[in-house]
């Protein structure tokens, strides 16, 4: 009998709970073969090319008896004249190309991409490609959702997403490196890597020691070509390399679909002290030197999150929208890169620090102040304003009244509630005013009659979404 080839072994994936290999594709002229082996059992899905496939299930009275059929069966599949593929013949062909190009395109320029969907979705049924079927839901879905429909998309995705992505399907999943979300058959989001402290990278046996080389396989494979969002949390165990690695596999081609990218996590670790004392702190990633952020294949992002330390390089970001910085302290470099912008399109600006008051300035600190910043961004867009500590209400309470859609005040005290309170004129063109981790119990009934249906009350910052909730 043939040895099973070496490369096959190399794909294998083993998870502490279960033993086995993510399912080998081969590929004749016309047909194709699929075979899993987990403990005692075998699944074999085989059919014509572009089809689902009929499956199959034997099982073995012992995990070593069907390792051996296994192998028999994909020894035979090769003397057969299969040969194995990384990933199903119908993602290579051409004859969809310009098909999802015009789909792309009306995506990239903000219009609805309905008419162009429908015509790619007919092009891929035809061929007997699922992606069909689900660009047929999905767009059902935004007309009239069903129950139906969801279940017969979930069923499709749990399907078809291993033969797609091989073995990053393996590490898709609450608690695993990766989290996708499918739109037409595409993915639109991904998340890459965990919040700090609970990436066990020797759990998933890959053979590296960070989630770069995952993020690159995931960002070269054909269905992420419309990418939306992308969020990158820690990608090694202890968070101790930056982003630079990561913005290298985001810059190797151009991603005009890219809106949306946050990079970091804030997150809570535990940890020891001198003496031996298990204290609570926070866990920041580095985020590094980000000048690539300006690169023309980042062009299309409009929505930035940084949630991490060790900012080295920041540069101009004029095209961004909504800007989101969870920072462990205001450097002087960061706030003259925010007083510099330029910002001619930001409407949203939140900014976070671990400090509870990160405006105030310390002797010696030549950076700009809170006040200069609101100076700057005055006469612009701006309708979104997140504020934290008491030196940046005063100064804000000091000023020409703000204009605002929304203003959030993080982690307000009964000092800065009473401050509101007294200055509540001064907030009179701010339409929501949000108060996220307030401790305000001893004013919160002033509060409630100077700013009446205005005022909202929110819990602390979401550190697995790194918004404020």
């Amino acid at each position: 009998m043939p040895r099973l080839p070496d490369a096959l072994f190399a794909r294998c994936l083993v998870l502490p709970d279960a033993s086995f290999c993510q399912m080998p594709r081969f590929e004749s002229r016309d047909r194709f073969w699929e075979i899993e082996l987990e403990d005692r059992r075998i699944q074999i899905r085989s059919g014509p090319l572009g089809s689902a496939g009929v499956a199959t299930v034997r099982s073995a009275h012992y995990a070593a008896a069907a390792r051996r059929e296994y192998e028999r069966l994909i020894a035979t599949k090769l003397e057969q004249g299969f040969t194995q593929v990384e990933r199903p013949r119908q993602l290579e062909e051409g004859g969809v190309e310009e098909l999802e190009a015009a789909v792309f395109e009306q995506l990239a320029a903000g219009r609805a991409a309905h008419e162009a969907w429908a015509v790619l979705g007919d092009a891929l049924a035809a061929r007997g490609d699922a992606r069909g079927e689900l660009i047929a839901i999905d767009e059902r879905l935004a007309r009239q959702p069903g129950p139906g429909l969801l279940a017969r998309r979930r069923q499709l995705l749990s399907e078809q997403a291993p033969r797609w992505l091989g073995e990053l399907a393996r590490l898709d999943g609450p608690g695993r490196p990766l989290g996708l979300v499918w739109d037409h058959g595409y993915l639109a989001a991904a998340r890459v890597g965990m919040v700090l402290g609970r990436l066990d990278l020797d759990r998933w046996r890959l053979g590296a020691r960070s989630l770069v080389p995952v993020l690159a396989e995931l960002l070269e494979h054909p269905l992420a070509r419309p990418l939306a969002r992308l969020e990158l949390a820690a990608l090694d165990e202890h968070g101790r390399r930056d982003f630079a690695p990561a913005m290298s596999c985001l810059l190797a081609r151009p991603r005009p679909l890219l809106r949306e990218l946050r990079l970091g996590s804030p997150a809570m670790v535990w940890s020891r002290d001198g003496r031996g004392r298990v204290r609570r702190r926070s866990g920041w990633l580095p985020l590094g030197d980000l000048a690539a952020l300006a690169a023309p294949e980042l062009a299309g992002l409009r929505r930035l999150t940084l949630a991490g330390r060790q900012l080295a390089e920041l540069p101009p970001l004029p095209a961004i929208v909504e800007l989101e910085l969870f920072v462990d302290r205001l450097t002087p470099e960061l706030r003259r890169w925010l007083l510099r912008g330029p910002w001619p399109r930001l409407r949203r600006l939140w900014v976070v620090s671990e400090l509870r008051d990160p405006w105030r300035r310390e002797p010696g600190d030549d950076g700009p102040g809170f006040a200069e910043l609101v100076a700057a961004l005055r006469d612009g867009p701006l309708r979104e304003l997140g504020i934290q500590g008491r030196t940046a209400l005063g100064e804000l309470a000091q000023s020409e009244p703000l204009e605002l859609d929304e203003l959030r005040v993080v982690q307000l005290g009964d000092a800065g509630a009473r401050l509101l309170s007294s200055r509540c004129d001064r907030f009179a063109a701010v339409a929501r005013l949000v108060l996220v981790d307030a401790r305000v119990e001893g004013e919160w009934a002033a509060l409630r009659r100077c700013f009446a249906g205005r005022l909202d009350r929110v819990r602390a910052i979401d550190s697995a979404g790194g918004r404020l909730a």
